[in-house]
């Protein structure tokens, strides 16, 4: 049963992190847009995703919130582990 419950802890701090890069990734989003290129509210940059991360986007889309939760996953497993064999 400890088991079950350090990979719910674990999976559940892989979640967060990528909810965390996330709500980071936005804030740090309108922080450049506003600051360093000088844009007003309600003035917009024509971005798309193809030319940001090149023809590879969809692998881009997706291996990144991947690895973010696959470290955060492990992360989660590593800390959660150690404190029940320090109960046992």
């Amino acid at each position: 049963m400890r088991w079950l419950w350090i990979g719910i802890e674990s999976i559940a701090s892989g979640l967060f992190a990528v909810f965390t890069s996330l709500v980071v990734f936005v804030i740090a989003l309108q922080l450049y847009s506003r600051h360093v290129l000088g844009l007003r509210p309600g003035q917009s940059v024509q971005w798309d995703p193809v030319s940001l991360s090149g023809t590879y986007w969809k692998i881009a889309l997706v291996g990144v919130p991947l690895a973010i939760f696959g470290v955060g996953c492990a992360t989660g497993y590593r800390f959660f582990s150690r404190r029940v064999h320090r109960k046992s």
